[in-house]
């Protein structure tokens, strides 16, 4: 669905633009958020999701690299923050690895 939504098959024009621009203003940006640069050349959008143990991410990241689509689950880590920092640490692996955002300079 979120792939239909970014290319534009999911609905008409002006409503792929309205659900990605609800992507676009997540409000909690200590997951998929946490690995994004704040460049202005890299725009992203997520779902987040919480619920007894349970947290998760759903979102994309694109940039001069591409296109990065993403869905992140985790259970039964600790409330305390870890769930937050591994769904960012993933992602930000996966937009290093796919070439989505460069690597920091040495």
């Amino acid at each position: 669905m979120l792939d239909a939504i970014l290319d534009g098959g999911a609905a008409s024009v002006a409503s792929n633009a309205l659900m990605r621009a609800l992507l676009e203003k997540q409000q909690n940006p200590r997951r998929i958020g946490r690995g994004v640069p704040t460049d202005a050349e890299i725009s992203w959008g997520s779902k987040t999701g919480s619920l007894g143990g349970v947290a998760n991410d759903v979102g994309f990241v694109a940039g001069p690299g591409g296109l990065l689509l993403l869905a992140i689950f985790t259970e039964g880590l600790s409330e305390a923050g870890d769930p937050e920092r591994v769904i960012g640490l993933l992602a930000r692996a996966a937009m290093l690895d796919s070439g989505i955002v460069a690597p920091p300079p040495r």
